[in-house]
């Protein structure tokens, strides 16, 4: 029995001394804590990453440190898929600033910060609720509120949904994104978009008629072909496509 007890002072006195002699240095800690902030992004955890960039600027106030290399690019990241644009503009601005030309992030921050402020231009564009028939805007996608797709020719009681994911209030990467509009038209397009806007090799595209089509390449923001309602098409090219088919509708880019 005191063999036995001895035995169990013993481990917890050396489960008390591991666990004060584990404790990493502050200045190891934040660059584990972005390393588990990077990991966050990559699985578009943004949440989860801002958060943990918060730990990181709490443990900075209070040891008095110096950022590891490469925080403010990692902030601007997380800002930017969690839909915070102005955090993400501050954090690439400041890594700019702070790393200069020569920074390791230097090409990757100049190019965040370019869609940051294409994205920002294109949301001066009205939301399409109370929007007349044909107007540019913002359409809110009907299953995941504040998140929006671009319509470049608004239909009467058009509705949208999407099957991807949203970042910084746009559908974003790939998924479907089906439009409606009365009495019984619909169309679905699969690929990829980018801030709101097909962008891209599309695979494909679905008419209510069930014609398909192979779309080429589109470039995000720019303007698709638009077919009127109830016509009937040959071969036509918009900007980057061609679509031949029965239209029971019109695409709405």
């Amino acid at each position: 029995m005191a063999m036995r007890r001895f035995g169990l002072l013993f481990l917890l006195t050396f489960a008390g001394s591991a666990q004060g002699g584990g404790q990493l240095p502050p200045e190891i800690l934040m660059d584990q804590l972005l390393l588990r902030a990077e990991r966050l992004i990559e699985a578009e955890d943004s949440d989860g990453a801002l958060e943990v960039i918060r730990e990181i600027l709490a443990l900075q106030e209070e040891h008095g440190l110096e950022l590891p290399p490469g925080f403010h690019f990692r902030h601007a990241q997380a800002g930017f898929a969690a839909g915070s644009l102005e955090t993400a503009k501050e954090s690439a601005t400041q890594c700019l600033t702070v790393a200069g030309r020569d920074g390791e992030f230097y090409a990757d921050a100049l190019g965040l910060l370019e869609d940051v402020d294409g994205i920002l231009e294109r949301r001066g564009a009205p939301e399409c609720a109370g929007q007349s028939e044909g107007s540019e805007c913002w359409m809110e996608v009907a299953d995941q509120p504040g998140c929006h797709v671009w319509s470049q020719v608004l239909q009467p009681g058009a509705s949208a949904t999407w099957t991807g994911r949203c970042a910084a209030g746009l559908v974003e990467g790939d998924g479907a994104l089906t439009w409606t509009w009365p009495p019984d038209g619909s169309q679905t397009v699969e690929g990829t978009f980018r801030f709101g806007r097909p962008h891209g090799h599309s695979p494909s595209s679905r008419m209510e008629t069930g014609q398909s089509r192979k779309g080429s390449m589109w470039t995000a923001g720019s303007t698709a072909l638009g077919l009127p309602t109830s016509r009937t098409v040959a071969a036509q090219k918009g900007p980057s496509w061609t679509v031949a088919g029965t239209a029971t509708g019109s695409n709405d880019w």
